[in-house]
């Protein structure tokens, strides 16, 4: 999973930007499927946890500087 992000950055700091958002992606993709694997793997439930994750988010207020990013 950190091998996959650290590339999709690699991609942001290094293309041209005419290829750069396609590599990005396509690294960002890689991430996601990863994740996947590892949670089908050890039977993790993601959605769950996102769910939550996000409720969790709602309930702490606003952060960096009093905007939502």
């Amino acid at each position: 999973m950190h091998s996959e992000l650290s590339e999709a950055l690699e991609a942001y700091r290094k293309d041209s930007e005419d290829v750069m958002w396609p590599h990005i992606t396509e690294e960002l993709a890689d991430v996601c499927i990863r994740i996947f694997n590892a949670c089908g793997e050890y039977e993790l439930d993601l959605e769950t946890a996102i769910e939550n994750k996000m409720e969790k988010n709602k309930a702490r207020g606003y952060k960096y500087g009093g905007r939502r990013i």
